[in-house]
This record gives structure tokens, C-alpha cells and sequence, in this order.
């Protein structure tokens, strides 16, 4: 008696796979947050973890694929392999796509644009390409730090790039190539390059479509903090936790030019070179002889307008306690549509506004000093409902 066994794949034609790992699970979270839960609902997305004590192969968990491998940086290479096997093994698809966890969707509609594309077009390999020459680059790391040779080819920078089902079985066949890989964009890139007649989807540009979270958050968000209600001691106070808590993050401080001595007396030269001074537009240099006494309500319609005409959400920092954590929940809220994401004390702890919060008519009420930023912000609250009170301290 012959007994058949029939495995039956789930048919998926577009999965998105994402790398992360167990130390950094907290960014798959707010990426969810932000933008990969609302993805279309013709792509399954699976967030890639290693684990080396795993029973077998690989172990789906919800949107979260844990494969038998190293979770450190330089075994991304075979990390991919080992997920894509995975998908292989259970899934019928026509397309992977790949990013990262630290990535924001910038391009909303890249998607739905890209998969109707790849119907009628059968691309076998894309992304943001880079053209690379023989050559030696340095790596460093706690783990290795030795000089590693890449050869000539063009490849899909990590951010973002596909693989169609064909490419992805090439790569199954090369496997174990991979081992010997550290870049894991380089080496998928490197490998495909020696497939004849390969069909490559070039992206416009780099950041057109994806974009690092946290300069997505700088581009979009004008972080700053003034001494519109602080005392300058509580204003040295917020710089210095703020620079010591979010060293990665750019902070613009906009203050009077007379109260700059304060500043430059009490802040360390250290803060002071990581810090953008501002006042009325103009970035200020600490030391600077040239030091008119601008009002601080002209130095906020500077900035308020400078954020309605470069399309900017702003966020004025007003406690010590402040830190890119909060940032991003804030931008998370942001993204929803809010005009305004605010404490419940918004004058002790942060405002959150969009450009289209302010008129020309308070932008240049702030200038004749007959509003201040309050003012605005209290008027708001008062008449509109499209508000968010959060509560992040």
C-alpha cells in the first residue's frame, strides 16, 4: 500500500521580510506603529529573528519568523538565507521584498505602485542600486576587525530591495556561500550578479522611499526648546539631559541673543559644539560679539514660520525629563493627523503642532508681542477636536 503525502503551500504572492532582532524587538514595534501594520492587504510581513537553540529550521510565530541562527549583526547574511528557505518551504509566492527594522515608509504608496508594476513587468532582482569597484573596506566591531575584500558589481542597498521567486531559488542553490559573507545587501547583490540575463527594477533614490526612523524623525519634526516660560537654569537643565539621553538626535535651541552669556557661561564647550543655536533664523555662535537683543516671541514667529513654510511639525521642548523615546510616541500620534499632540500641563512638559496649527495673522501677532506660543496653542484646545492629551512623563 502506497501512502502519498500531499503538503499543501499557502499561496501569498508578496511577503515583505524584515530583519530585527530579540535586543532590538522594541524597534519592530513602533515601525508597526508607524507604518507596517497598515500595509496592504496583499502583503504578509514577517519580522526576522535568529535563534540558535531553536528544535528546527525555522519557527513562525504571528508576524514574527525566528530561524536556527546566530541574532548578531555579521550572520545577517545567512540570517536572510535561512528566513528565505523558510518562506520557501511554506509559502507560494512570486516576490520577497526586504528592509530593516530601523526603516520608515516614506513613499505611502510605493507598495501598491510596485506590486501592480511587477504583475505585468517580471523583474527578477531591484532597489536603490549602488555601483561598486574592487576594493578593500574596513570592518570593525566587538566581534571582527579585519580588512574585507568586495568585488566589482551592482547591488541593492540594504534599505529596501526584491527578489522574485526565481532569484530566491538561485540563492537557495548558493547558500551556503553565505557563511562567508559580513554585508548581507552586498552579498545577496554580489551573488544575483552572476545570474546571466537578470531583470533589475532600479529605484529613483535612496530616501524617496525608505528613510532611517530617527532622520525621518529630524527631517519631518523641528525639535527644539526656548526660554519662553523657563527659567535659564531649567532651559542649561533641558539641553544637558537632552544631549546626554539622545546624542544621536539634532536639538535647536532658539533663544535671545542677550540671554546667550547664561548659556555660554554655564553649558560645557562639549554640548555647546553639539547644539544648534538659533535666534530669528539665524544660527548663533556662542562667543559671537554681535549680539542684538531680539524678543522672545520674535524668535518663536521665526521659528513657527519657518516650520509653516518648509511644511514641518515642530515640537518645543519644555522638561528635562524629555528623550527621543517620548519623540517618537509623539510622532506616532502625529501620524494619525493631529494638529496637536500635547501633555496634560503642556507648558511644563512638551507641545507637539503641525504647520497648519498657525495663521499669518498669530505668526505676526507673536512678532508684535500681543500672543505668545500659549496663546495659540490654548486657542486651538479650545475649538478644535482634533487634539491629542497624552501623558509621557
Amino acid at each position: 500500500m502506497c501512502i502519498i503525502f500531499l503538503i499543501l503551500m499557502i499561496s501569498q504572492d508578496f511577503i515583505l521580510l524584515i530583519l530585527n532582532c530579540k535586543k532590538y524587538r522594541y524597534k519592530a514595534d513602533l515601525q508597526k506603529k508607524l507604518w507596517v501594520n497598515n500595509l496592504p492587504y496583499f502583503i504578509k510581513h514577517f519580522y526576522i529573528v535568529g535563534d540558535e537553540n531553536l528544535n528546527d529550521e525555522y519557527l513562525f510565530i504571528e508576524d514574527t519568523l525566528f530561524v536556527k541562527c546566530k541574532d548578531d549583526y555579521i550572520s545577517l547574511p545567512i540570517k536572510i538565507m535561512c528566513a528565505i528557505k523558510a518562506i520557501n518551504k511554506v509559502y507560494d509566492y512570486k516576490y520577497i521584498f526586504k528592509t530593516d527594522d530601523d526603516q520608515m515608509l516614506v513613499n505611502k504608496t510605493l507598495f501598491t505602485d510596485l506590486c501592480q508594476e511587477l504583475d505585468t513587468e517580471k523583474y527578477d532582482y531591484g532597489g536603490f542600486i549602488v555601483d561598486v569597484k574592487d576594493h578593500y573596506t574596513e570592518y570593525k566591531s566587538n566581534q571582527i576587525n579585519k580588512k574585507i575584500k568586495l568585488n566589482a558589481c551592482k547591488y541593492a542597498n540594504g534599505r529596501f530591495y526584491l527578489l522574485s521567486k526565481k532569484s530566491c531559488d538561485y540563492l537557495m542553490s548558493v547558500s551556503h556561500k553565505f557563511y562567508d559573507y559580513i554585508y548581507e545587501d552586498y552579498s545577496i547583490g554580489y551573488e544575483l550578479s552572476l545570474v546571466k540575463d537578470l531583470r533589475i527594477k532600479k529605484l529613483e533614490s535612496q530616501f524617496d522611499d525608505f528613510m532611517d526612523i530617527d532622520i525621518y524623525i529630524n527631517n519631518k519634526y523641528h525639535i527644539y526648546t526656548e526660554t519662553i516660560s523657563s527659567s535659564l537654569d531649567r532651559s542649561v537643565e533641558i539641553i544637558e539631559n537632552y544631549r546626554k539621553n539622545n546624542p544621536e538626535v539634532a536639538l535647536n535651541v532658539y533663544i535671545t541673543f542677550s540671554d546667550s552669556k547664561y548659556f555660554e557661561s554655564k553649558l560645557s564647550k562639549d554640548i555647546i559644539d553639539k547644539v544648534e543655536f538659533h535666534a530669528v533664523s539665524k544660527k548663533v555662535k556662542l562667543n559671537s560679539k554681535d549680539k542684538p537683543n531680539y524678543a522672545v516671541n520674535a524668535i518663536s514667529a521665526s521659528v513657527i514660520n519657518g516650520c509653516k513654510n518648509t511644511d514641518k511639525n515642530f515640537i518645543l521642548i519644555n522638561t528635562p525629563k524629555f528623550s527621543l523615546k517620548m519623540i517618537e510616541r509623539i510622532v506616532i500620534e502625529m501620524e494619525k493627523g493631529f494638529d496637536i499632540v500635547c501633555g496634560k500641563d503642556y507648558k511644563d512638559s512638551f507641545i507637539c503642532a503641525s504647520p497648519n496649527v498657525f495663521t499669518e495673522e498669530n505668526i505676526k501677532n507673536m512678532r508684535n508681542e500681543k500672543e505668545d506660543i500659549y496663546d495659540i496653542i490654548e486657542n486651538v484646545l479650545c475649538r478644535s477636536k482634533n487634539v491629542k492629551i497624552v501623558n509621557y512623563l
